[in-house]
Order: C-alpha cells, then sequence, then structure tokens
C-alpha cells in the first residue's frame, strides 16, 4: 500500500523481477493500482538497492539500508 502525503492511499498489485549486478541489486515492480488514488491504472516502480556488506551480515548484521526508488503511474 502506498500512503500519500495527503492521507490518501493507492494499493498496488505488481510482479516483481530482481536483477543483480556487481555493486547493487534492481528490483522492478511492474502492475496496477488496484484500489484508492489512480485506481486502474498502470505503475511501475524501479528500486535501487546497493551491494550490503557481506561481513556486516555474517557477523552483527543489517539494520538499515538506504535505497533510491521510482514510481511511475501512467
Amino acid at each position: 500500500m502506498i500512503t500519500w502525503n495527503d492521507g490518501q492511499t493507492s494499493t498496488f498489485t505488481f510482479t516483481a523481477q530482481i536483477q543483480t549486478l556487481p555493486a547493487a541489486s534492481i528490483v522492478t515492480l511492474a502492475g496496477t493500482i488496484t484500489a484508492g488514488r489512480f485506481k486502474g491504472r498502470t505503475a511501475v516502480e524501479t528500486i535501487q538497492i546497493p551491494q550490503l556488506n557481506l561481513l556486516q551480515c555474517s557477523t552483527t548484521g543489517i539494520t538499515d539500508s538506504t535505497d533510491l526508488a521510482t514510481l511511475i503511474i501512467v
């Protein structure tokens, strides 16, 4: 569910594809807004996730990640 800055919401139903690259993973979500604002419209979200520190993953763990996301609704 997407919550907009005015409190309205949209439900995004999608399929996901993941591409793993040396420096990042790219997640592409493609589907339709099925409820709320923009209902019936097509949407694509792309999320770029930086490669995580494997040493940190195996010891203290990862507590957060800052990712770059782009959402397009047509």
